[in-house]
């Protein structure tokens, strides 16, 4: 009976954390975890100038499409599938 009382005291407890204190906040749509995997103001610049070559505005992309060109060359942990580039299709330039 007493471990039964702990049970749904707790249960209880996570409840009104989980309604309460967690944040699910978003930037840009997207968990904040993930849309830290965006590119920064520098690399936003590189891309927007990137996707002009290519005849694609940087404003038209949607947060996902964006994650998508990242693929899994970002710099954290993350991946994200299906990448918008090719095995070998990216040419490196010097800056």
């Amino acid at each position: 009976m007493l471990l039964q009382k702990k049970i749904i005291t707790a249960k209880q407890k996570l409840e009104h954390i989980s309604k309460s204190s967690i944040s699910f906040d978003t930037n840009k749509g997207l968990p904040l975890f993930i849309s830290d995997s965006l590119p920064d103001k520098f690399g936003t610049e590189l891309f927007s100038k990137y996707l002009e070559k290519e005849g694609k505005s940087y404003r038209d992309l949607t947060p996902l499409e964006k994650l998508s060109y990242i693929g899994n060359r970002g710099m954290g942990a993350l991946k994200f599938l299906p990448a918008k580039h090719e095995k070998g299709s990216i040419k490196l330039i010097n800056l």
